[in-house]
């Protein structure tokens, strides 16, 4: 993603989230400079000092669906693997709600995709957002994040016993001891077939759209 895509998607994150939440607005604002600063210094070729400064790369993903008990945010209890996923074609992030930085963007970057799709969102191709702080989000908290992002009531956003996380983290490749240091990463894949693609960085919305065509067209 280049500087200039990364600002608009930061601008058009900024309008997403509600205006009654302005505290989160400021935070928010402060830190995209913050990453605009970052991706400068990965562009001059610079060690970055952020996974959100990393390129945006796709590989295939082996990724293990673990059956253990979460909660989305409107306090219902699903099985992650049976439940959740179901064998749908999916689109998975991870996130924190106190996130001022990649979360957002990352966010806003879905959202882009989720308009996208139009009517297949939700009916053909289903969001998961997993929260990697659930000592601290419960579900009020994804609930609100959900409402001041803007994101429709088909997109799940998943916690549960920090236990539980931790290990569907671990199978899919998104545990870090630190969740302030998880990595900027999205998962798509067709549950059903067993095929995946973990996107690091930023992707833009065309090649997450991309993927996904080809994973429908080959259900058809």
């Amino acid at each position: 993603m280049t500087r200039r895509n990364y600002a608009n998607l930061c601008v058009h994150a900024f309008r997403r989230i509600n205006r009654s939440a302005w505290r989160r607005r400021v935070f928010f604002a402060f830190g995209c400079l913050f990453l605009q600063s970052a991706i400068a210094v990965a562009h001059d070729g610079q060690a970055p000092g952020h996974h959100a400064a990393e390129p945006a790369r796709t590989a295939p993903a082996n990724v293990v669906l673990h059956d253990l008990t979460l909660t989305d945010q409107n306090r219902q209890m699903l099985k992650f693997k049976s439940e959740a996923v179901s064998g749908r074609i999916v689109v998975m992030d991870f996130f924190y709600t106190s996130c001022g930085t990649t979360c957002p963007v990352t966010t806003a970057l879905l959202t882009q995709v989720q308009d996208a799709l139009g009517p297949r969102f939700g009916r053909d191709v289903h969001f998961l957002s997993i929260s990697v702080d659930p000592v601290i989000d419960t579900p009020v908290r994804l609930r609100t994040y959900a409402r001041n992002h803007q994101l429709k009531p088909e997109w799940t956003l998943l916690t549960g016993p920090k236990a539980s996380v931790d290990k569907v983290l671990e199978g899919l490749g998104a545990y870090t001891a630190d969740f302030t240091d998880h990595p900027s990463m999205i998962i798509v894949g067709d549950a059903h077939r067993g095929v995946w693609k973990r996107l690091f960085g930023l992707p833009d919305r065309d090649r997450i759209m991309k993927i996904l065509d080809a994973l429908l067209a080959a259900r058809d």
